[in-house]
This record gives C-alpha cells, sequence and structure tokens, in this order.
C-alpha cells in the first residue's frame, strides 16, 4: 500500500472509533443496564461513558462538516505531492474546529421557530462558552484521531504493509560494452 492511500484510508478513522463507541456503549449498557441512571458522583468509568455517549450522539452534528473536511482532504489526496498533504492532514482538526464553531454560531443564532433570528446582534456569553467548548473538544478529538492514524502508519511501516512510493536507494546503472 503507498503512503497516499493510507492518507485516504485514514479519512476513515473516525467512523471507525464511531463504531467502536457504538459497540462499547452497547455493551455497557448490556452488562450495566443502569449505569447511565444512577445518580452517584463522577469517577472515572461515568466520565468516559459520557464522552462515548456524545460522541455516538454527537455524529449528528459532527458528521455534515466532517465529510466536507474528508471531500477537500480526498481530493487534494490525488492532487497534491505527499510533502504538501502532510501538513495539510496534521492541519484538518483546525478546520474541522472552525466548521464546528460556523455550524455552533448558526445554531445559537436560530429561533426556536426555526429561522436564524437576524434581531440579536450579539450571542450570550453561554453560547460563546458553548462554541469555545465545542471547538476545544473538535481540536481534542481530533488530534487523538490523527494519533491513532499516526500509530497506525509507523506500525504499518514497520511491518512493511506501507511502502514509501519514492525509493532512496541509490541504484548504480552499468552499461555493457562489448570488447
Amino acid at each position: 500500500m503507498k503512503t497516499t492511500t493510507y492518507a485516504r484510508l485514514a479519512l476513515l478513522i473516525p467512523f471507525l472509533v464511531w463504531c467502536f463507541c457504538v459497540l462499547l456503549l452497547l455493551l455497557a449498557n448490556a452488562l450495566f443496564p443502569n449505569a447511565f441512571s444512577s445518580s452517584e458522583t463522577f469517577t472515572l468509568s461515568s466520565v468516559v461513558g459520557i464522552v462515548v455517549f456524545f460522541y455516538v450522539f454527537g455524529i449528528f452534528f459532527w458528521l455534515v462538516p466532517y465529510l466536507l473536511v474528508c471531500i477537500v482532504l480526498f481530493i487534494l489526496s490525488f492532487r497534491s505531492r505527499l510533502d504538501v498533504l502532510k501538513p495539510i492532514f496534521l492541519l484538518s482538526p483546525f478546520a474541522m474546529a472552525i466548521l464546528i464553531t460556523i455550524e455552533t454560531i448558526i445554531l445559537a443564532m436560530t429561533s426556536p421557530e426555526g429561522s436564524i433570528s437576524y434581531h440579536s446582534p450579539s450571542l450570550s456569553s453561554n453560547s460563546i462558552l458553548t462554541i469555545a467548548m465545542f471547538a476545544a473538544i473538535t481540536l481534542a478529538w481530533g488530534y487523538l484521531c490523527i494519533g491513532i492514524g499516526w500509530g497506525l502508519y509507523v506500525l504499518f511501516q514497520r511491518y512493511r504493509i506501507i511502502k514509501d512510493e519514492v525509493s532512496t536507494e541509490f541504484v548504480p546503472v552499468t552499461i555493457n560494452q562489448p570488447e
């Protein structure tokens, strides 16, 4: 497999993490059916459960912006060199955070009737904190997925599943001349 092929396939990592989280949530619900309804103090498992729960149901919120980022990265993977493509992929969580911020602002400005309210020129402080929180979570989750992708890349290179497109070996050319 080439590096660019892996880069294209790595765009599926958030969906694979989502599937893993769905399975984890279903397993936790089957093993501990009252775990999410108890009013105990927060433990590490309850915090992980809340994060997994919000990621699983948050797909309705992050799916469209992520698909836009994926389409752009997928097209660029055919048109760009590998040395240009690498920083673009590494900075993609920032593009995702910008799209999530735009989406959150639009949702915050939407009135309960479903139309955008223009009579409120400023957002409330709670809305600004929510927007900042969603942007920070998007960056953290994006770099978690990039870390997973980078770790798999290093592992696949180690086991020679991924081979670089450009060979760095020097092969001398010899010409046999008749004697």
